[in-house]
């Protein structure tokens, strides 16, 4: 399945910004890396398989991590990124980061996690 996106993902070329062919239809963040990483990572974390009894949201949250965190390693490798966007899209993982800690932090703190999960 990762071969597939990548296949997908590198294959994949961007609409020319004034291209007058259909126009209204192209998407206003299409160029945008931490949307597309977003997109992406929700894409496949889309398509995993689950256990059968459906999976909590937790356990979704922690593979859209896990998937990012994939393709960020594989994005920050291409060599046409630059260090710019390199730094972006390493803040944007990491306030994803933070967000998923202090989600599962508050879900303690009600009780909504059971002690072997944390």
């Amino acid at each position: 399945m990762m071969v597939q996106y990548l296949e997908k993902f590198t294959t994949r070329a961007p609409a020319a910004a004034n291209d007058p062919v259909r126009p209204s239809s192209r998407d206003p963040l299409e160029f945008s890396l931490c949307y597309k990483l977003r997109r992406d990572a929700l894409e496949i974390t889309a398509q995993m398989p689950g256990d059968g009894n459906g999976l909590s949201a937790e356990t979704h949250a922690k593979r859209l991590i896990w998937v990012q965190s994939r393709l960020l390693e594989a994005m920050c490798s291409d060599p046409a990124l630059t260090e710019r966007q390199r730094s972006v899209l390493m803040a944007f993982h990491s306030k994803a980061l933070r967000d998923l800690i202090a989600d599962r932090r508050g879900a303690r703190r009600r009780g909504n996690l059971s002690p072997m999960v944390a």
